[in-house]
């Protein structure tokens, strides 16, 4: 069951932060990677 609440909104927000900044880790990684090679 799904519940609606400020908490899961918030949640919600820090989950899409936490991906981006997932996917800015990620493209940092490639980065250094290429540098690497």
């Amino acid at each position: 069951m799904f519940i609606i609440s400020p908490f899961s909104q918030i949640s919600l927000l820090y989950l899409s932060i936490y991906k981006k900044n997932i996917i800015l880790i990620i493209l940092s990684y490639l980065k250094d990677l290429k540098i690497v090679v």
